[in-house]
């Protein structure tokens, strides 16, 4: 019988350094319309409306409903980037259902609602206040005294049978902020409600960026429409209209402004049903991976400017998909992706790793150079990027920690290789430290 186990392994990030063993840009958007290549812009409701009747007629199927393949976990591009772009005064901040922010604690829990400590004496902590929430809380994030509640929405329908019910429902989420300042009268002076299951987010400067999905079927794509009072933008690569679809998501881009607790933008993005958001303080990435042809679309949204339309100026693609956040990063005006194509079966002849690198001088995304001969047949499970350096581990026949030196963006190369025991599912960094986390078997 076979016995799975948690394994963790710590490395000298000095000694993992030393293990032994076409360029493609995409057009400047001219007005408000962009004119990317492979991404299309919806010029009213009627176009995607006849946009879900060729899709749906294309692909002879009703749908139906999908769970969102949820991104989760901490984000791809905060650490490095917050340290590259370290002259700026504007950071990238993941959610979390703990924060620390002053002498107080901030705790989100699904049954005692929103707490507050006071915690200026650890040893003499006490609770402030208790906020009770209508919601199931996914992240909050803290700006002075004002908290942001990202959640879930409640499923109020009281009949036992609604779990088996095959009737289409609309997810939701809501964004609640709460001012905090006087704990014994806490107020919520706003909330909104978004369309889709809660999936990322992520608070750049006093913007705060959220990333719904929801599945369209055919029995949805009509209320879909209903709920949009502008269809301009809505946005999807062009290659769905004829190739296979198995399952048809709206990726939902929200932007807050904390400071004047108002909805700002609205972008969506049609695609399949795997997705990742990745920030800096200057750009926001967001991809999806399409099956049909086993890669993954990569869309750059320029954040140096708030009051800017939310628009995508540059769009790329790599071949396969990504594992995690952590596939992204962005260092030294260079963005980093590590893929893997026909991930569907481990140890195919056919698998290949990548490491492609772009420029993103200009806000475009401009191919530099693709590492392309990490373990041949074997399939990435852990990627970290950190400054200059990618530590990628693969999975099949052996576990190797790979070191890429990324110093020559359009010359990566790998620098060595260790055999790490187990399945690692995860790479940490902790000071001088690389940390692999994963399961092992016996």
């Amino acid at each position: 019988m076979k016995r799975y186990y948690l394994l963790l392994i710590v490395f000298l990030l000095v000694a993992c350094a030393h293990f032994t063993g076409c360029n493609e840009g995409t057009p400047t958007p001219s007005g408000n319309t962009p004119t990317l290549q492979g991404l299309k812009q919806f010029t009213d409701c009627n176009a995607v409306e006849k946009f879900f009747e060729k899709a749906f007629e294309a692909n002879n199927f009703n749908g139906s409903p999908v769970e969102a393949a949820g991104t989760g976990g901490d984000g791809g591009l905060t650490e490095d980037s917050a340290q590259a772009d370290a002259q700026t005064t504007v950071e990238v901040e993941q959610g979390d259902i703990v924060k620390s922010v002053g002498n107080r604690l901030y705790i989100a829990n699904d049954y005692a609602g929103l707490l507050i400590y006071d915690v200026a004496q650890a040893a003499h902590s006490q609770q402030l206040a208790r906020v009770t929430l209508d919601i199931t809380p996914r992240e909050i994030y803290v700006t002075e005294t004002r908290v942001s509640v990202i959640g879930t929405v409640h499923n109020n329908n009281p009949s036992p049978l609604a779990a088996l019910s095959f009737e289409p429902q609309a997810p939701q989420t809501k964004i609640q902020i709460f001012e905090t300042q006087n704990p014994q009268n806490i107020q919520m002076i706003y909330e909104s409600e978004l369309s889709g299951y809660y999936q990322d987010s992520r608070k750049i400067g006093d913007q705060l960026y959220v990333v719904t999905q929801q599945s369209l079927w055919f029995d949805t794509a009509a209320s879909y429409l209903t709920e949009r009072q502008d269809c301009t933008q809505i946005y999807a690569p062009e290659r769905l209209e004829d190739d296979t679809i198995y399952n048809l998501s709206a990726w939902e881009l929200y932007a807050f402004h904390l400071q004047n607790n108002e909805a700002t933008q609205h972008v969506s993005i049609f695609g399949g049903d795997q997705s990742q958001i990745g920030a800096s303080p200057e750009r926001l990435y967001f991809t999806h991976y399409t099956y049909n042809n086993d890669q993954t679309e990569i869309f750059l949204f320029p954040l140096n400017d708030p009051n800017r339309a939310l628009v995508p100026p540059a769009r790329n693609e790599v071949p396969g998909v990504i594992v995690s956040q952590f596939s992204l990063d962005e260092h030294a005006g260079h963005f980093r992706i590590a893929s893997t194509t026909n991930r569907t079966t481990f140890g195919a002849d056919d698998n290949r790793n990548y490491i492609t690198i772009f420029s993103v001088s200009d806000n475009q995304l401009v191919k530099q150079a693709q590492l392309d001969n990490m373990a041949p047949g074997e399939s990435i499970t852990a990627v970290r990027f950190i400054e200059n350096t990618a530590f990628v581990t693969t999975f099949v026949t052996k576990d190797p920690l790979f070191t890429v030196d990324l110093s020559k963006p359009q010359a990566p190369k790998i620098l060595g290789e260790l055999d790490v025991p187990g399945f690692p599912r995860h790479l940490h960094v902790s000071g001088d430290l690389l940390i692999s986390i994963g399961t092992t078997e016996e």
